[in-house]
C-alpha cells in the first residue's frame, strides 16, 4: 500500500499571531490550588506566563486570564481556559516562563458564574 504524502503549505509553518499582554492571571494543575502569575503574551492557541515554579510539559492546566477593560468603567472580560504546558521557556530563582496551548476557552466576566464556577 502506497501511502500519500501531505504536502507541507505556507499556511502550516504560520503560527498564531501573538499579543503582548502583561495581564494577571490564576491557574491550577491537577494537583493543586490556584496560584497567581502574570501573562507575557496570549494567543488564540495559547499563552505564556511567568510562574512561581516551572509546571512540566504536559501538565493540564485551568487559567483565568484577566483581560484589560475595554471600556473604562466596565467589568474586565476574562479568558477561562483549559491547557496543557507544551514548553518550559526558562527557569531562575525569580520564577519560570512557561508556554501552554489551549484546548478549549470561553470568555466572559468576572461576575459571570462560569467565571464564578472556576475559582
Amino acid at each position: 500500500m502506497i501511502k500519500a504524502l501531505k504536502r507541507k503549505t505556507a499556511t502550516d509553518s504560520i503560527r498564531a499571531r501573538r499579543f503582548s499582554l502583561r495581564a494577571p492571571v490564576r491557574y491550577r494543575a491537577a494537583d493543586g490550588g490556584w496560584q497567581e502569575g502574570r501573562t507575557r503574551n496570549i494567543s488564540r492557541s495559547g499563552v505564556l506566563i511567568h510562574t512561581d515554579r516551572a509546571l512540566p510539559p504536559e501538565t493540564v492546566v485551568d487559567l483565568i486570564v484577566e483581560l484589560p477593560p475595554v471600556i473604562p468603567g466596565e467589568v474586565p472580560p476574562q479568558v477561562v481556559c483549559r491547557g496543557r504546558i507544551v514548553r518550559i521557556v526558562s527557569h531562575d530563582a525569580t520564577g519560570a516562563l512557561v508556554a501552554a496551548a489551549f484546548t478549549q476557552y470561553t470568555f466572559g466576566r468576572s461576575g459571570d458564574p462560569l467565571a464564578a464556577s472556576e475559582t
